[in-house]
């Protein structure tokens, strides 16, 4: 039996592979707004608009492509725009799975640690639909 593991998955912002990325995850929230009606005696619910967010860690190498963090670190003011951003799985065998949108960097951090490898996270907000999904 087949399966997907975490080396299976990648990441591409604004048209480039992020080559060593540790993690990622999207997360999708609907809201549900109050439908019910005077003398219900159960509540009802209507869906509202639905958000995503995510998060990913990438391993900074000296080849690593550096626009993932160009958006918010760097001199003068700090204007971010939304990027296409393209979260996959699968290759070498397996059906290729991914999902495209753009999306808000709205956080960043480096890390640097003995013994390990350079470190940014970030974390975002996907601006609007959701463009491609192909699960």
């Amino acid at each position: 039996m087949s399966y997907y593991t975490g080396t299976h998955g990648y990441l591409e912002f604004a048209g480039q592979r992020i080559g060593r990325v540790a993690n990622w995850s999207i997360d999708a929230a609907t809201e549900l707004k109050d439908d019910s009606r005077v003398g219900d005696c159960e509540k009802s619910y209507k869906p509202g608009a639905t958000t995503y967010s995510g998060s990913a860690s990438v391993w900074y190498y000296a080849d690593t492509p550096a626009p993932l963090l160009g958006v918010l670190f760097k001199t003068g003011e700090v204007d971010p725009s939304p990027a296409e951003f393209k979260l996959g799985w699968g290759g070498n065998g397996l059906a290729e799975k991914k999902l495209r949108f753009n999306a808000y960097i709205t956080n960043a951090a480096v890390s640097c640690q003995v013994g390990e490898a350079m470190q940014a996270q970030i974390s975002f907000t996907v601006d609007g639909q959701l463009q491609e999904v192909q699960l």
